[in-house]
């Protein structure tokens, strides 16, 4: 357990998998668990070493790191218009999200009507 991830309450942590879709799909389950907890630290924590994963990793394709690099953007908007309602996320997160190539659009885009 580091930075005060807590395997015992996500257990999907402790999955350790060579199928490398699989684990993307992880990381992003991960950190919507986190934003739906508040658990922003371990959110961005978990969204920071996904970054540098996928900035590294050569096997995934362009067009599918963009997705999740974008995925993760978004989710920081919708962290920091949450808590403060600034109206410079609220209309760069509506300009985002109309984008079609965004991992998880569905559920980010019923994040940001929750809020608005």
């Amino acid at each position: 357990m580091q930075f005060g991830l807590n395997c015992n309450v996500f257990p999907i942590l402790k999955i350790d998998t060579e199928f490398s879709q699989f684990k993307f799909h992880l990381k992003i389950l991960s950190m919507k668990i986190f934003y739906q907890s508040e658990d922003y630290d371990s959110m961005y924590y978990t969204a920071d070493s996904f970054t540098h994963f996928l900035s590294k990793n050569k096997i995934v394709g362009k067009n599918y790191r963009d997705e999740l690099k974008r995925f993760i953007r978004i989710l920081d908007l919708l962290v920091k218009y949450k808590l403060g309602k600034d109206e410079k996320h609220f209309y760069k997160l509506k300009q985002l999200l109309e984008n079609n190539a965004i991992a998880s659009k569905r559920w980010l885009n019923e994040k940001f009507k929750e809020l608005t």
